[in-house]
């Protein structure tokens, strides 16, 4: 049974699996091919010599658990699902877990020993203690609570996705947890909430979330350890430059400079980025300050109504948000757990947008942008909310009518009161998310609230998206459109 049809069922036996990586440097390093090295964590290297050869020198069996990630030299590298699936271009490694070996193969077949590589050894914690199908991975029953796992948009500020928060806690009543963060490099490392059920082998868990540990308290009754999107650690500070170059490709070359990723499957969605890619306009940068890395690229973002975004798989992506589009999906009224509750806010109308563009990087003037005003709307709302509302928005647009296109995108998204809303689903929506258009049956018990018979769909942009894993549901956060 496969996890759609799991989650289809009215009753299933779900499981919630959190994976905590702590990070280990290893340079205990043997040969066993061209450009291919292996770590065995029992010691044992035949190839080499018996234990205690002089060529083993320093070596020594280690007690790890399941090896989940790796990092070398800050740069994180993606699992395979093969020895065969290494190659010197792939930045990656492949964990043998029935044999306790991992194997590495680097950029231009490079030595591990002239690189820093640190191996994430996953802590496992569920509800429950658990084995899961297909894993040698041990769970341990300590999870409280549930996890907390949530991502959400102002939709009155374009470019710019709230980070993804969350946190777990695990019983620490006997102490086993009193020295955690002291003893171990936890810090930045990845943190994994997977999904799934008991039946189902784990390698066909949904991961819904990836991140990294940002903080950590420790009580006499619980170790509470909080996580966030590694957008977070993009902080370096940069000082970026270019001329009329695509969006998109400008946030790749920043990506790729400031932290050495690739533009490849191993780091993007690349299907996502390159649909993304083909509707944003080119921008241009002068900068003579530094700024962080995140900041550069949400100022980018705010220039083309975007949302650079991570994914659960922990790659980058891109969403336009565009509420033109056709809905992925109708949530149906039997799949809508809660009672419904819709605000209308007219604060939030916008009644004309003043667009600056063409910035001057080399101005000293307090304002060193050119305008294009779009009033066309102004009148309309006036009279439709009884108030004006300019919005000015400074961008890396390149000319008037760039600026002045995205003034109406604007207008046409916040020129009328749309009402905002939640829904309570169940689990098998998991994979939409933030920016997305979905329809929505959005009824009483027997009679529609927001249409003329039971079948009308409304339709809706998600702005916003939180878990609830011990109740098995998901809360979206809705605009209707």
């Amino acid at each position: 049974m496969t996890f759609a049809e799991h989650a289809a069922k009215s009753v299933s036996d779900a499981r919630v699996l959190v994976q905590i990586d702590i990070g280990n440097e290893n340079r205990e390093w043997v040969n066993c091919g061209a450009g291919l090295w292996y770590c065995h964590f029992d010691n044992t290297y035949p190839e080499v010599g018996a234990t205690g050869d002089s060529l083993l020198n320093g070596f020594t069996a280690q007690g790890f658990g399941e090896v989940a990630s790796m990092i070398v030299d800050s740069v994180a590298q993606t699992s395979v699902a093969s020895l065969g699936a290494l190659t010197d271009d792939t930045e990656a490694f492949y964990w043998d877990s029935a044999a306790r070996k991992i194997y590495v193969c680097l950029i231009n077949y490079d030595e591990p020993f002239i690189h820093t590589i640190v191996l994430g050894i996953a802590y496992g914690f569920s509800f429950d203690e658990f084995v899961p199908v297909g894993s040698s991975q041990f769970f341990e029953g300590r999870l409280l609570g549930s996890p907390q796992v949530s991502q959400s948009r102002d939709p009155l500020f374009w470019g710019k996705l709230r980070y993804t928060v969350g946190g777990i806690s695990v019983i620490n009543t006997d102490g086993e947890y009193d020295t955690f963060a002291r003893d171990n490099d936890i810090y930045g490392n990845e943190v994994r909430i997977l999904y799934g059920y008991k039946q189902l082998d784990i390698d066909d868990y949904v991961k819904i979330h990836s991140g990294t540990l940002q903080s950590v308290t420790v009580s006499e009754e619980e170790l509470q350890i909080g996580f966030a999107d590694k957008r977070m650690q993009l902080t370096k500070p940069i000082q970026y430059s270019c001329t009329a170059l695509n969006a998109l490709d400008a946030i790749v070359a920043i990506l790729v400079t400031s932290y050495g990723v690739i533009y490849n499957e191993t780091y993007f969605d690349t299907t996502a980025w390159a649909a993304a890619k083909a509707l944003v306009p080119n921008i241009t940068m002068d900068m003579k300050d530094v700024g962080s890395t995140i900041d550069v690229i949400e100022e980018i973002c705010a220039s083309i109504f975007g949302l650079f975004l991570i994914n659960p798989d922990n790659r980058y992506s891109f969403k336009i948000v565009d509420t033109s589009t056709s809905a992925l999906t109708t949530i149906v009224s039997t799949d809508i757990l809660n009672r419904h509750e819709i605000k209308y806010d007219p604060s939030e109308v916008i009644s004309s947008v003043k667009v600056g563009y063409d910035k001057n990087w080399d101005s000293d003037y307090v304002s060193p942008y050119t305008f294009v005003t779009d009033t066309t709307q102004e009148a309309a709302t006036y009279l439709k909310y009884k108030t004006y509302n300019q919005k000015t928005i400074f961008t890396l647009l390149t000319t008037a009518a760039k600026a002045a296109s995205f003034g109406t995108t604007i207008l046409n998204y916040a020129k009328d009161v749309h009402g905002i809303g939640e829904l309570v689903v169940p689990m098998s929506y998991y994979s939409y998310g933030v920016a997305d258009i979905v329809n929505a049956e959005i009824a009483r018990e027997t009679t529609p609230m927001l249409g003329s018979t039971m079948t009308t769909v409304t339709k809706l942009e998600i702005i916003s998206k939180a878990y609830n894993l011990r109740e098995n549901n998901i809360t979206f956060g809705y605009r209707i459109v």
